[in-house]
């Protein structure tokens, strides 16, 4: 048999995770930026929760500095109140390659609460 057949045979014996590889999905499920509480849940493709990925919580006037690290639960959930208006972004890492990222539209807290 050719060499290139047996390099792949090999490659996919020492790596099967390389072909199971899937993405990653991120949603809101709080009902929208009036909501005082931000529910955001982290799933790869497959459908299956990314279980205590580990979250960075980054806020609309420095959106470029974390100013929060966590981690989902077991079914890939996050929560968090945000403390001021504007598009805050959240990512989630499992520390295998895959990552997920959301932005969430997030009202003036003092309003949010009240409308809770």
């Amino acid at each position: 048999m050719k060499p290139v057949f047996w390099a792949v045979v090999l490659a996919a014996c020492a790596f099967p995770a390389a072909l199971k590889a899937h993405g990653v999905e991120a949603s809101n499920i709080s009902g929208g930026a009036s909501k005082a509480v931000q529910t955001l849940h982290f799933k790869y493709t497959t459908g299956e929760p990314m279980m205590y990925a580990a979250v960075k919580l980054y806020p609309p006037s420095m959106p470029d500095r974390d100013i929060l690290q966590s981690i989902t639960d077991r079914n890939g959930v996050f929560s968090f109140m945000p403390d001021e208006a504007g598009e805050w972004r959240i990512s989630a890492e499992d520390g295998m390659g895959h990552k997920g990222e959301i932005m969430v539209s997030a009202a003036d807290p003092e309003e949010a609460s009240s409308a809770a």
